[in-house]
């Protein structure tokens, strides 16, 4: 056992388009997050960081 704990989190083509929206405000995300991992999203303001 590698002693991490959790599940293996893995996004495939999410994305997500508000009503009223030309563009999405996610498109297409593509990710796996290892078990035990931590992940930071970083970027401005209204980039998708929460909406993904």
């Amino acid at each position: 056992m590698n002693g991490k704990t959790g599940v293996e989190i893995h996004l495939d083509n999410v994305s997500k388009r508000y009503p009223g929206q030309k563009s999405a405000a996610v498109d297409e995300v593509t990710m796996t997050i290892p078990a035990g991992e931590t992940v930071v999203f970083v970027g401005p303001s209204g980039c998708g960081k929460t909406t993904t």
